[in-house]
């Protein structure tokens, strides 16, 4: 298969894509909380897992790597598969979140929050407790990683990338977003996208689809 080098243009717009999947989030849980309450799935024990206001930090962190992500060169083959696997991943998530619908089971504690803490808490809670299973931040997060991974090949990046991942694993139960079975059937699913995406049949029909994209913006 011939290596193409996207240009920053076909990044930038691949980039853009990737937002609009944000909105489909943000109008999943606006819809799904309109039949609310919903059934929790958290464990037990998770009832004493601590309230750590500070972890906003990391958690929000992904938005950061995401963007650093979409500026690196990649060639367009591998883009065009990362991409599949970001779409592929969205599409069986927000299914989900309609079709079997749960919510945290746990409520934040109400603190007043100053400067940039108190802006990230605004935004946070615009995100409603009804997206859980699986959860979509793990699932980009380990999507992240995984291209970290592939495009550097110094392994001490590539323990950075693994470390900021159950980081992010780390934040999203001591902020009260997420449960354990939210991360487990997350990382399931980025498992079969990957599964999915590295048949060379899959891999030519992927390429197949990209680049009539990219044929029609060009023209």
């Amino acid at each position: 298969m011939q290596t193409h080098i996207t240009s920053f243009k076909e990044r930038l717009i691949n980039f853009f894509l990737l937002n609009l999947v944000g909105i489909g989030y943000i109008l999943t849980n606006t819809l799904v909380s309109y039949n609310a309450p919903y059934p929790t799935l958290n464990m037990e024990f998770e009832a004493s897992i601590p309230f750590v206001s500070n972890i906003i930090f990391p958690y929000l962190s992904y938005f950061v790597v995401a963007t650093l992500i979409f500026v690196l060169p990649h060639n367009r083959e591998k883009l065009a598969i990362y991409m599949f696997r970001f779409f592929f991943v969205a599409m069986i998530t927000f299914s989900i979140f309609i079709i079997f619908p749960f919510e945290n089971a746990f409520t934040r504690p109400t603190e007043e929050y100053t400067g940039v803490k108190w802006f990230l808490y605004i935004l946070l809670n615009q995100d409603l407790r009804y997206n859980q299973m699986p959860s979509f931040h793990i699932s980009l997060a380990l999507l992240y990683s995984l291209i970290i991974i592939d495009f550097y090949k110094h392994k001490l990046i590539h323990w950075l990338a693994i470390s900021w991942f159950f980081m992010i694993c780390t934040s999203v139960l001591l902020m009260f977003q997420h449960h354990i079975a939210d991360i487990i059937s997350a990382i399931i699913l980025v498992a079969i996208s990957v599964y999915i995406s590295n048949r060379s049949d899959v891999q030519v029909a992927i390429m197949n689809i990209y680049n009539r994209g990219v044929k029609k913006f060009k023209s």
